[in-house]
């Protein structure tokens, strides 16, 4: 678990972006108990040509003291980016 700097509704106690399976990334903050919910958009990009694809508005659910959202890749691109929004 990391500290991470910055606005947000609160300290994020923790984040973590992971890849457990093939083709999805998972995407979960702590706040501690009771933590906002958020959205985000996702979207996958190419490193090599700067090509976004598959745009994905997602919301999060409560997993244990986490806010967590699952995105399933389609391309496989290098990189996927997240725009989040609290509520």
């Amino acid at each position: 678990e990391q500290e991470v700097p910055g606005s947000s509704p609160g300290p994020i106690k923790s984040f973590t972006l992971a890849d457990q399976k093939p083709n999805t990334v998972l995407l979960r903050l702590g706040f501690g108990r009771n933590g906002p919910k958020f959205q985000a958009t996702a979207q996958e990009i190419s490193f090599f040509t700067g090509e976004e694809e598959n745009t994905q508005e997602l919301k999060s659910e409560q997993r244990g003291n986490r806010q967590m959202i699952m995105y399933k890749s389609k391309k496989c691109y290098e990189s996927v980016r997240f725009n989040i929004t609290f509520y």
